[in-house]
């Protein structure tokens, strides 16, 4: 008996086969408690993504790298930049920044918006014989939950407090429209059991939401992001094939299932299906830190900014969950067309984000920001920071040195890709670069949203300090965050100290707190044969325009002298 025997047979019943005509279901099942899974385990992932920086951050280099690696990075960093540098007052450039931002916020609504009507026609298609308040609900479902992904792209100081009150408002009108559709049920023959199903409707509707504020949540969405959409490939990548192949493998499928008696061709092609499954897991997880991987390449070549993109591909989760959570489990609702359906929905609102943002701006290097900070993990110390350079962004590019007290908010698809790999020891310096190549390691061009990159740079314990030292003179306006600086702090000590023997208090504007140990600042000053009196000092404010409109100033009284 041949061992592929079983593929001449005529197939099984559905019921008996691994996916039958509950494929869409089963793959969002899959999918949602994937993502689930992943979501629930954030912290863990955060924890570990942090562990492993700090100990990186604390190697010493023993020997030199190879002369292919240096290279390497040289080629991939040297890339050429506009000549023509941005110009104009600080009243001009704030102005541009804030019609940049408005463009995004825009752009963002006009995609939104487009989503949302798109799910009127395509329920309409995907479910059979929709009512009126069918297809308003799906709609308003649409709306409801991509709002998380949306707001992931729009500007940082506001959108806590219009998203909470967009989802209240939301959770009201999809669970009118809910109770709508159950009453008008319950009125036909056989609706009885249309309240258990509202309820279920309903709660599926609010884990979903808590789910993707989960993945989208500021402080998690840079470490979990990525990893959903390595799942998500994983587990399409696994079920869409079977399901091509079902109706000529289902009969090999049936026969694994067999009685442990089984012997001879049987045992072969179990182990043989078990081969092949363990291949095709493998490769879907191979195309998922390559989706990634693409992704993050989209990010560095500017089509988008790291903000945008979540958008994006939020928007392909809330299809997913959307179509494949409509989708009836009968016969006829087997058609593989409906797995292109997010893919399609997707489509028609990135064209129209494009063309509200109209073309690229046509500037050249922007009017960059060195942040030096104490290294905190204080929720309220990072917000500061995570606001000024959410505006400044459209400004100039922010470099900063990179640390375990910024991975809620600065890990991009790159470095997520790079950790989830192993490789992330490959974006750490181990030893000083020139200005010149260190420099060439920072992006300061926008990309075509407009926004310029945060740029951290990562150092083992050997490269740091020098590395450092040459960022600072390279710098034209500074940011020195000492909230909270006490003796104790070294690192930040150590930087003071570098800004008073280069002469270059002029270009600081420094940001304390009550907790600023001052005093120790003026004697490390003093020591450097500079005085504390002349450091510009301000306090933790909210005027945000303000401290970005004094920093320009220092920035362009520098670029004078």
């Amino acid at each position: 008996m041949s061992i592929l025997s079983c593929l001449d047979q005529p197939p099984p019943p559905p019921e008996e086969l691994l996916i039958g005509d509950g494929l869409f279901n089963i793959i969002g099942a899959m999918v949602f408690g994937s993502i689930a899974l992943v979501a629930l385990s954030a912290p863990l992932i955060r924890r570990a993504y942090r562990k492993h920086v700090v100990r990186l951050m604390g190697l010493d280099q023993v020997r030199p790298r190879p002369p292919g690696w240096w290279q390497r990075n040289a080629a991939h960093s040297l890339a050429a930049a506009p000549a023509a540098r941005t110009v104009g007052s600080p009243a001009q450039l704030l102005e541009q920044a804030s019609s940049w931002e408005t463009r995004v916020t825009r752009a963002t609504a006009a995609g939104w918006l487009t989503f949302v009507l798109m799910a009127w026609p395509l329920m309409a298609l995907i479910t059979p014989d929709p009512s009126l308040l069918d297809q308003l609900d799906a709609v308003a479902g649409a709306g409801l939950l991509a709002l998380i992904p949306m707001f992931a792209n729009l500007p940082q100081r506001w959108k806590k407090k219009v998203l909470m009150v967009s989802i209240v408002i939301g959770l009201v009108v999809v669970t009118g429209l809910e109770v709508a559709i159950s009453v008008a049920e319950s009125q036909q023959p056989g609706g009885a059991e249309e309240e258990a199903s509202l309820l279920e409707d309903i709660a599926a509707a609010v884990l979903v939401l808590g789910l993707l504020y989960t993945i989208f949540h500021r402080r998690l969405r840079g470490l979990v992001f990525p990893v959903s959409v390595v799942i998500t490939v994983f587990v399409l990548v696994i079920v869409l094939p079977l399901a091509l192949v079902e109706q000529h493998l289902g009969s090999c499928l049936s026969g694994v299932q067999t009685s442990a008696a089984d012997t001879g061709s049987d045992q072969i092609r179990s182990s043989g299906l078990a081969m092949i499954f363990a291949l095709v897991g493998l490769l879907g997880l191979w195309l998922g830190f390559q989706a990634v991987g693409v992704l993050a390449r989209f990010v560095e070549r500017g089509y988008l900014s790291d903000l945008s993109m979540i958008s994006l591909i939020g928007l392909g989760l809330v299809g997913v969950f959307l179509v494949f959570g409509a989708v009836e489990d009968t016969a006829e609702s087997y058609s593989l067309w409906v797995a292109w359906a997010p893919l399609l929905w997707l489509l028609l609102p990135v064209i129209v984000y494009r063309l509200v943002l109209g073309k690229r701006p046509d500037t050249g290097p922007g009017r960059d920001l060195l942040v030096l900070r104490v290294f905190s993990r204080d929720k309220k110390k990072q917000a500061f920071l995570d606001e000024l350079q959410s505006r400044w962004r459209y400004i100039g590019a922010v470099n900063l040195a990179g640390g375990p007290d910024m991975v809620d908010l600065n890990v991009d698809p790159y470095e997520c890709a790079m950790f989830l790999s192993s490789q992330l020891h490959e974006l750490f310096l181990p030893q000083a670069l020139d200005a010149r190549h260190l420099a060439a390691r920072f992006s300061n061009t926008p990309d075509h949203e407009g926004r310029y990159r945060i740029n951290e740079m990562f150092n083992f314990n050997t490269a740091w300090r020098e590395n450092v030292e040459q960022l600072i003179l390279l710098s034209e306006t500074i940011l020195l965050d000492v909230r909270g600086l006490t003796a104790e702090r070294e690192g930040t000590s150590f930087e003071i100290s570098l800004l008073s023997r280069h002469g270059l208090l002029d270009r600081v504007i420094a940001v304390g707190d009550d907790q600023t140990d001052w005093q120790h600042i003026g004697r490390q000053m003093e020591q450097d044969g500079q005085s504390l009196q002349p450091l510009k000092r301000i306090e933790e404010s909210k005027d945000f325009d303000g401290l970005i409109g004094r920093l320009l100033d220092i920035g362009m009284t520098a670029e004078a002298t």
